[in-house]
């Protein structure tokens, strides 16, 4: 059995942890959520004319354009000491990487739980933005 007094280093590293990336994953997720209300716009519009998987990757690219900037500025702006050209080409790799993620759910969720799209997409950004904001805070924004 697990004593009390063992746990609270671990329950103390944990708090620490949410005290210190609490702040940048609550802006991460706020300018998620503006990426979302732009995703969503961009893809209700697109999904008039076009095929669902594509709506979404227009849709998806114009979001992460407006998001990189919302991120660097805002989010991470203590790392901007790095070129912008750069971080916006990492912040696109993993964003791609999210994509291909955002689809596969995305899919799965149309097609087999025959859910509607609009709410497919959002479940699939939500299942990405943890995994992403890591790789953004560790990769793109990094202060090495």
């Amino acid at each position: 059995m697990i004593h009390e007094t063992e746990l609270r280093p671990a329950l103390r590293t944990r708090v620490g942890l949410v005290r210190h990336l609490g702040p940048s994953f609550t802006r991460y997720c706020l300018v998620g959520a503006s990426g979302y209300l732009v995703n969503a716009a961009v893809f209700w519009g697109a999904a008039l004319m076009l095929p669902y998987p594509i709506a979404f990757t227009l849709a998806f690219a114009v979001a992460a354009t407006s998001n990189f900037g919302l991120n660097r500025r805002w989010t991470f702006a203590a790392t901007r000491h790095r070129p912008a050209t750069t971080q916006f080409g990492r912040f696109l790799a993993v964003s791609l990487v999210a994509l291909g993620s955002d689809l596969a759910v995305l899919s799965l969720l149309v097609e087999l739980a025959s859910l509607p799209e609009l709410l497919s997409a959002l479940v699939a950004i939500g299942f990405t933005t943890p995994v992403s904001f890591g790789a953004n805070r560790l990769w793109t924004f990094s202060h090495r």
